[in-house]
């Protein structure tokens, strides 16, 4: 695994993910599942969707948590997304 600053824009989109929708988006039993998890599944949005979280909050924490890195914003593109 590679960590960068990328990395902390990831960690970000997790925890916007969990402080909207109220839960965490990928959640299992132990560590080693919650890290299957997130290589291979995608977070359930629609969690945001039903605690009231606007098309816009979605789109954000989906473009914080892409699986590419590379697609990813840097934090400075993050801090000026219009629905932060």
């Amino acid at each position: 695994t590679h960590l960068s600053l990328k990395s902390d824009v990831w960690a970000l989109g997790v925890c916007t993910f969990e402080l909207l929708a109220g839960q965490r988006p990928f959640d299992a039993t132990s560590v080693m599942a919650v890290m299957i998890q997130i290589r291979n599944t995608e977070p359930e949005y629609t969690a945001l969707e039903r605690a009231g979280c606007s098309e816009a909050g979605v789109r954000f924490c989906q473009r914080l948590m892409h699986k590419t890195r590379e697609e990813r914003p840097t934090a400075a593109e993050a801090v000026d997304d219009a629905w932060f």
